[in-house]
């Protein structure tokens, strides 16, 4: 058993999300502008969100 591999199938709509992730998090300077991106999120006080209609 020593060439023995897991395999799992997932849909097309959960394997783009991940690969997207998986390439944004590739780089040091991408995974500090993410990490700062979500500190700012938590501290929700500091920011407004948009609805659709105002973002137009």
């Amino acid at each position: 058993m020593k060439n023995c591999h897991n395999s799992r199938n997932i849909s097309k709509k959960e394997y783009n999300p991940w690969q997207e992730t998986n390439y944004l998090l590739k780089s040091k300077a991408n995974q500090k502008a993410l990490a700062h991106s979500i500190s700012q999120l938590d501290d929700s006080t500091k920011h407004r969100f948009l609805t659709p209609e105002e973002f137009k």
